[in-house]
């Protein structure tokens, strides 16, 4: 049988895709910002996944959340390092993503969690002082999506978010794997989709990784061979055990890793519905709550 790439869907044609937006610097970030046709006070965070704050189809879906009636800006979370590219090969995973975690929160261990909250709080400066936003919420997608769960927790100014295909690590086994990992994979893909399986949807099991904050939704596709329905399951046993907000969690059949953000043009007529369902779902949540 063959193998999905990890993380991967159908990247279709992206380059022809015209931006409604526009680049910003907001102190040393980078940034994506596109703004409704009239005024508003209310904004989205966008956190891009591993492809990055310029990858084509973030941009589309800031674009698409703008056109609901918010400033939505993707700021550059990767600082200017490199993103992971299309043609970078998964052996070399581990090592970048033992660069780009999205998780830790130990300010020593110079965590990219650290600096998401710490870019976070830089953004949200800018969004509520030179665009005059005074309610706002996040939405992130796969390594974002991660990195909104934390920020749920984190940061009370978010009024509301959306986490798609996204959990939380347990980095005790992140670190363990990737020395295993390193010592039993040569070139294998079904190693790389075991690793990866791991190191992405593993939930750590402790009260303070459900206590949210705000209001959050959670979305994942049926399909995601990073994120496994056990560990779907044990999340929403968690939350209701621990969360005091509101939340809610949403399986999309037959989808897989990445399916929310596809543009038009690279949906499959079989999939169309439930993307276009996920996204409405997503949009019906951000108006419920910011």
């Amino acid at each position: 049988f063959q193998m999905a790439d990890p993380f991967l869907y159908n990247t279709g044609e992206r380059s022809g895709y015209g931006c409604l937006g526009h680049e910003v610097q907001i102190e040393h970030i980078k940034a994506y910002v596109c703004r409704p046709s009239y005024f508003t006070d209310k904004a989205v965070i966008v956190i891009h996944d591993i492809f990055g704050w310029m990858f084509p189809d973030i941009r589309y879906i800031v674009d698409l959340i703008a056109g609901h009636g918010y400033i939505t800006i993707c700021p550059d979370f990767f600082k200017g390092t490199d993103p992971w590219k299309t043609t970078d090969h998964w052996h070399d995973f581990a090592d970048w993503m033992k660069e780009h975690d999205p998780v830790k929160v130990d300010r020593s261990l110079s965590s990219l969690l650290f600096i998401c909250l710490r870019e976070a709080d830089v953004v949200l400066k800018y969004l509520k002082e030179q665009c005059d936003a005074k309610k706002i919420g996040i939405v992130g997608f796969s390594w974002g999506g991660m990195a909104v769960h934390h920020l749920m927790l984190k940061n009370p100014q978010l009024s509301a978010g959306v986490s798609l295909y996204g959990s939380v690590q347990h980095m005790k086994t992140y670190t363990g794997l990737h020395q295993i990992f390193h010592s039993s994979c040569k070139n294998d893909d079904l190693t790389n989709v075991l690793f990866l399986k791991c190191i992405i949807g593993i939930i750590r099991d402790s009260e303070e990784r459900y206590d949210l904050l705000n209001p959050t939704f959670f979305i994942f596709g049926e399909k995601d061979h990073t994120i496994s329905y056990d560990q779907i399951t044990l999340l929403d046993e968690k939350l209701k055990q621990y969360c005091k907000v509101p939340y809610k969690i949403k399986v999309y059949p037959g989808q897989v890793h990445g399916f929310a953000q596809l543009k038009p043009e690279d949906m499959k007529p079989v999939d169309k519905p439930y993307i276009e369902e996920a996204r409405k779902d997503m949009i019906d949540w951000i108006k419920t709550f910011i």
